[in-house]
């Protein structure tokens, strides 16, 4: 291949480069949203279910020590937010806990008392995992408390 030609393949490379550069942020955004639309129809379909496993979850983990989760009474709004850092999707819903004691000294306890709190759940892309429990925390408080996640506006959702 002469000079010229490998200029011109140079150039018609370069500019492909140039504009797979000047796509990529729309791109992300763009899949970003549409991963955002799935993410919530999806998290309102397996909503009971999710709860449910919520509730396992922390009844196994034995925390708080000396207390048994008894009930989860969960409020419907849910609050969808994305972590700036690692752009992964959350969703946070608070809950009433309910605990019972196991044992004695825990009995005196005030946790005692439902607790307000706010269960994290995890989108991987594919599906939404239970997180961790936030205690004395709502959902709002949460947003205020960590600045890095920011509120991803609700799709047209039912719940």
């Amino acid at each position: 291949m002469s000079g010229l030609g490998w200029l011109i393949l140079g150039g018609v490379g370069l500019g492909v480069l140039v504009g797979i550069l000047l796509a990529w942020r729309p791109l992300r955004r763009f899949y970003q949203e549409i991963e955002t639309i799935r993410a919530q129809e999806l998290f309102q379909l397996q909503r009971e279910y999710l709860e449910a496993k919520f509730f396992d979850t922390g009844a196994q983990s034995e925390k708080p020590r000396g207390l048994r989760w008894k009930e989860c009474e969960w409020e419907k709004s849910v609050e969808f937010v994305r972590d700036k850092r690692s752009g992964k999707l959350l969703a946070f819903v608070g809950v009433l806990i309910t605990f019972e004691p196991t044992q004695p000294e825990a009995a005196s306890s005030s946790w005692q008392e439902p607790r307000t709190a706010t269960a994290v759940f995890h989108f991987n892309g594919r599906k939404w995992q239970v997180g961790r429990v936030l205690f004395n925390l709502n959902p709002h408080q949460v947003l205020d408390k960590y600045p890095n996640i920011e509120r991803v506006e609700p799709t047209n959702q039912q719940g």
